[in-house]
């Protein structure tokens, strides 16, 4: 996949990021634990594996090679569309892609936090699709302003 961040767009920059690999599934990816203090109610505690961890990492790394060292690329709300590219066929029917579609969106938004805009809660649009793609699993990503 070829990342072109620089392509003029109509409404200005557009980061354009190629995530190549399996992606995460939401079930390993955070994790609980109950923590108790003394005196007070006990609660959960909610921390990433390091499985999520790694790939968070290659996708920050990613971004940042691609926003061309604009540190967030984006200060004002954003349109972000993935395009998730799953390796497994669901059992359920065929040429459906295996996989939720919400644990790799919710990583990926964590992951480009501080690259492509400064906090998720930029994000006022989101487009997701998924499919079957046995040979390039992975994710392609666009983040764009808007007004």
């Amino acid at each position: 996949m070829n990342i072109d961040p620089t392509c003029p767009e109509p409404n200005g920059f557009v980061l354009r990021v190629a995530i190549p690999g399996p992606l995460p599934s939401l079930n390993p990816t955070y994790k609980a634990r109950a923590v108790s203090t003394r005196g007070r109610r006990p609660f959960a505690h909610l921390y990433k594996s390091a499985t999520i961890k790694a790939w968070q990492a290659r996708v920050e790394a990613l971004a940042d090679k691609a926003a061309l060292g604009r540190r967030p690329c984006f200060d004002g709300p954003v349109v972000l569309e993935a395009h998730l590219r799953f390796a497994r066929e669901s059992s359920l029917a065929p040429n459906l892609a295996f996989g939720d579609i919400d644990g790799p969106v919710k990583a990926l938004l964590d992951a480009l936090s501080g690259i492509a805009y400064q906090d998720d809660v930029q994000v006022v649009r989101l487009i997701v699709d998924k499919q079957l793609d046995r040979h390039n699993p992975g994710v392609l990503v666009f983040v764009s302003e808007t007004r």
